[in-house]
């Protein structure tokens, strides 16, 4: 019985995304995230969305706030100025507390 319960809870972790990822891991999602912006914004769109919930479940910022500039340039990509705009600022304020400068050059370009 127990073992069923500890398969069940694996189950759960794995077809809800919560399972624990590494700050690498993190990277190469948002880089194929980033990747697809041109392809297929709408998907790229959620995706971000969960490498961003990923990200915040590890407490890693850096991987936090790429998503959420993704985002917001997949929200441009797709018209939705006004979303851009909040989430790229919300993006720019974390990389700007956390002293990340690439990304937060990458968030004032878009920014204009």
């Amino acid at each position: 019985m127990k073992r069923f319960y500890l398969t069940f809870l694996y189950a759960i972790l794995i077809t809800t995304g919560a399972w624990a990822q590494t700050p690498a891991q993190i990277d190469k999602l948002n880089d194929d995230a980033e990747d697809s912006l041109n392809q297929n914004p709408k998907a790229v769109l959620v995706q971000a969305t969960k490498v961003k919930a990923s990200a915040e479940a590890i407490g890693y910022k850096k991987g936090m706030a790429r998503a959420i500039a993704i985002m917001g340039v997949a929200s441009y990509k797709v018209d939705d100025y006004s979303k851009a705009k909040m989430l790229i600022s919300d993006a720019a304020t974390i990389n700007q507390q956390i002293s990340d400068t690439g990304n937060l050059a990458f968030c004032k370009c878009w920014l204009g």
